[in-house]
């Protein structure tokens, strides 16, 4: 008989969020480290504000990739350096 609970196995929200802090960082890019991320469970709140809809959607597709991620909730802000 398995008595392994299954809540054992998800990542702490801790570490979760900074698996996902890393990630963003390996991808490069200045303007992803400036965002700030909030994990509850297997759930990542991102917040923040950058340039382009180009590197929202990079974070956001680098934040899905992150194992134990189930869910992104978006509160990115794209407003161009320009305006």
């Amino acid at each position: 008989m398995d008595h392994h609970n299954s809540a054992i196995s998800e990542p702490l929200p801790a570490s979760l969020r900074l698996d996902v802090i890393s990630a963003l960082r390996k991808k490069g890019y200045s303007h992803l480290q400036t965002l700030n991320v909030h994990a509850d469970r297997a759930t990542v709140i991102v917040e923040g504000v950058l340039p382009t809809f180009h590197l929202r959607q990079i974070a956001l597709e680098c934040i899905k990739r992150v194992e134990g991620v189930s869910r992104v909730v978006d509160r990115i802000e794209v407003r161009g350096e320009w305006v």
